[in-house]
């Protein structure tokens, strides 16, 4: 049986492109039975190939950098009193966190309506951010995620920067995935491992593992971020994916030291 969780990951990492591939998927969502999927973690069957659509996707459209080296390191952050100018605090409700996006980004999570004209104009306001033009196709894409975030300017025919949840936080896991369970759960869709960090955050130990393709000639570099959700024993799982490195690990740094269970005050 395929990792299930690792279903669901490689959805989110591609996140930021499966809609340029004609796939109605993103941030792990879709169908209902993907969405039970991603409930799952990292345990079981981590050596068995995925079957999420990305993995043939990238065979066509991703490519490998030259090289990839990976190592791992333990951070301490401290937690922020106040948010970095120009951010905002957003649910990601069904993960039980609440997470700092930038302010000037168009963002939907599962509590979002597309009803009315205001629920009109949001959907067509992130379509324009993702670079699309088929609306129904992206409220379909976002039927099952928990929080979708994108940058107001597209790259080409996908957003330039994107933060993701899927639509269920990971239970059935006693503690974080090692690098080596993430290397492997990467190279199932040919995805390098390039970082591996532990960090300790003001509210909990979190992993963080970075990864960079090209897609259409486009370098995208993209981080998961796997910590503690809002409920007990489970875990939650955010993507982040920027044009450049830099880019990606400013916001994971802000996320990391700024991130709130849902209720904390």
């Amino acid at each position: 049986m395929p990792n299930k969780y690792s279903l669901s990951t490689r959805k989110i990492f591609s996140g930021a492109v499966l809609l340029t591939l004609g796939i109605s998927s993103l941030a792990g969502c879709g169908t209902t039975n993907s969405n039970e999927q991603g409930s799952h973690g990292w345990s079981n069957g981590e050596n068995t190939a995925s079957a999420s659509p990305v993995a043939s996707s990238t065979k066509g459209g991703f490519s490998r950098p030259e090289s990839a080296s990976s190592s791992s390191s333990a951070k301490n952050m401290s937690d922020s009193t106040e948010l970095p100018a120009g951010y905002t605090m957003f649910d990601s409700p069904i993960q039980g966190i609440q997470i700092p996006i930038p302010e000037n980004w168009v963002m939907v999570n599962s509590e979002t309506s597309f009803n009315g004209t205001e629920g009109q104009k949001l959907l067509t306001d992130i379509s324009k951010a993702m670079g699309q033009t088929d609306e129904e196709k992206v409220e379909a894409s976002l039927a099952g995620s928990d929080l979708t975030a994108v940058a107001p300017t597209p790259e080409k025919n996908f957003p330039s920067e994107y933060i993701g949840s899927p639509g269920k936080s990971i239970k059935g896991e006693a503690e974080l995935p090692t690098e080596e369970t993430m290397k492997k759960r990467l190279a199932m869709d040919d995805f390098p491992l390039d970082k591996y960090e532990k960090v300790d955050t003001p509210r909990g130990e979190a992993v963080v593992a970075y990864s960079a393709v090209t897609y259409e000639r486009s370098k995208l570099d993209t981080a998961e971020i796997i910590m503690p959700s809002g409920h007990t024993g489970e875990f939650a799982s955010l993507v982040i994916t920027a044009g450049s490195a830099d880019r990606t690990k400013e916001l994971v740094k802000v996320i990391l030291e700024n991130w709130k269970q849902l209720g904390e005050h």
